[in-house]
């Protein structure tokens, strides 16, 4: 698999857990969605946030090995923390009367 394919796969897996795990907090999911949030959604998106960051850790130290992988992973952690806050305001934004 090539390098370029392994760095998209791992953002795109660093993006999804930080959405799960901010979606596993009821203040943010309830910005997004309407409904209420059940222990069993907050056990599904904890579980797999936490999984889809495992997933990327190893994706990005099967690309660069220990030392450099890590030091990248917590890089890509960064662009989704800031794509999580990002996403979360927008909607907040635009609900808000002027």
């Amino acid at each position: 698999m090539g390098a370029s394919l392994l760095l998209i796969f791992s953002l795109i897996a660093a993006l999804a857990a930080m959405v799960c795990l901010s979606l596993a907090m009821e203040k943010h999911y309830q910005s997004m969605f309407e409904s209420q949030l059940s222990v069993a959604k907050i056990r599904m998106l904890k579980l797999t946030g936490w999984l889809l960051l495992v997933a990327s850790l190893g994706l990005c130290v099967e690309l660069w090995g220990g030392v450099i992988g890590s030091v990248a992973w917590v890089g890509e952690l960064t662009v989704g923390y800031v794509a999580v806050v990002l996403l979360l305001a927008w909607p907040v934004g635009f609900s808000r009367k002027s």
